[in-house]
């Protein structure tokens, strides 16, 4: 038995390489192919750690599949051995050597005699290792495939191309959307591009700004004309000072103004002028009481006027407003009075300072040269309105023909 392996030991080598080279092929093709899916998948989610995942997944499918096809199909036994010897022409002798294996008889010794002979005629290197074609075909196809897809996961892991999602994703082109501000047709006024200084107004332009999706569109302003004012934009937007931002389509808007309504007293002056002028003409005509002469209801000479202080330094009070407990009361004063000449001005202030603190605590948009503009403007009306108040109770209402430079004095800045 032990000559007998001695003899096949060299022949056995061939056959048993053969065996391992076509168990590791088979390993191969099974661990290309289940590297490629996961190659493929890491480099398109834009998952770097993969391409060491696909190498390993590679290595553990070969050996795994591998080992146990060489134990189990391709491990060659003794009598596979004898029949690739007797292969190379010794015409099945080493076949019938193995049959005979433990038999000493005089005829199973002659045949094993007879069988070194004819080994010794042939070479163990004339036995070739036989792998087909269906198994280098699928190899190599597998390699090629794999081998490439792990290079493309290896240049994402170094950052020479993008993963699959962004080379795959056809690239986005953002719109061009137009933003158009205007005034309507019939108000007076303008929209300007809002810069934070008021000394440059640039007028919006006519045809409309080009914004891309996504960005904010110039900020503008919308600025009325003389005795016009500004009423609201017309998507309802109430603040003339407007900025879109994120632009996600056209734009199209217009500043409404419209005319401001005229001032109770400079109506109830011009009215007074008229009357001085229509009286003065019938004094002269028709012989009617001169100026010299106080007309009935008027003060004789020497008495204060209604609303003036006298010599002794109290006040007419015969047409001044009294509230409940006799005293002059400003709300009642109609030339204190606004919009339809029944409205305490005072009120009407009051009311719009609180809203528009209201509104700047409110809305963190403003911007604070805005809001310091906003607020001195207030401030001037506050002033004027104390001042004029002041006025009236040293000078009274003026105005009416007889009164003369002390009355139209008395006036002062308080509407």
């Amino acid at each position: 038995m032990q000559d007998q392996s001695n003899e096949l030991k060299k022949y056995r080598g061939r056959v048993v390489k053969e065996g391992i080279l076509k168990s590791l092929f088979i390993g191969i093709i099974c661990g290309m192919a289940a590297l490629i899916p996961v190659a493929f998948l890491t480099w398109f989610f834009a998952y770097k750690p993969g391409l060491f995942i696909s190498i390993a997944v590679f290595a553990v499918v070969t050996a795994a599949v591998a080992v146990p096809v060489y134990f189990l199909r391709y491990r060659p036994s003794v009598k596979q051995i004898a029949q690739r010897i007797d292969g190379l022409g010794l015409e099945e002798r080493m076949l019938t050597m193995t049959e005979l294996e433990g038999d000493e008889s005089f005829m199973a010794r002659a045949q094993r005699e007879d069988t070194r002979r004819a080994l010794g005629t042939v070479s163990h290197m004339l036995i070739k290792m036989a792998i087909g074609a269906s198994l280098i075909v699928p190899l190599v196809i597998c390699c090629v495939l794999g081998a490439g897809m792990t290079a493309v996961d290896a240049l994402y892991y170094a950052d020479i191309i993008p993963s699959g999602l962004v080379t795959l994703t056809p690239e986005y082109t953002p719109s061009i959307y137009t933003v158009s501000y205007s005034v309507e047709e019939g108000g007076e006024g303008s929209v300007v591009y809002y810069t934070g200084d008021w000394s440059e107004e640039t007028p919006v332009s006519e045809e409309g700004d080009q914004v891309v999706e996504g960005e904010d569109a110039p900020a503008v302003y919308a600025v009325a004309a003389r005795d016009w004012i500004f009423i609201s934009w017309s998507d309802g937007v109430g603040d003339p000072y407007r900025h879109d931002t994120v632009v996600d389509g056209d734009i199209f808007v217009q500043a409404i103004f419209e005319p401001m309504d005229p001032d109770p007293d400079d109506k109830e002056a011009e009215d007074d002028s008229h009357n001085e002028e229509s009286g003065g003409g019938q004094g002269e005509g028709e012989g009617e009481e001169s100026e010299s002469q106080p007309g009935e209801g008027e003060p004789q000479e020497g008495e204060p006027e209604e609303g003036e202080e006298g010599e002794d330094g109290e006040r007419n009070p015969s047409s001044e407003p009294m509230d409940g407990s006799g005293e002059y009361d400003r709300r009642n004063d109609s030339s204190k009075k606004i919009i339809d000449g029944q409205i305490y001005y005072g009120d009407e202030f009051d009311d719009g300072y609180d809203q528009w603190h209201e509104r700047q605590g409110s809305d963190g948009n403003l911007p604070d040269d805005l809001k310091g503009h906003i607020e001195d403007y207030y401030g001037s009306i506050e002033t004027g309105g104390n001042s004029g108040n002041s006025g009236t109770g040293s000078g009274g209402t003026g105005g009416n023909g007889g009164t003369g430079g002390s009355a139209g004095e008395g006036t002062g800045n308080g509407d």
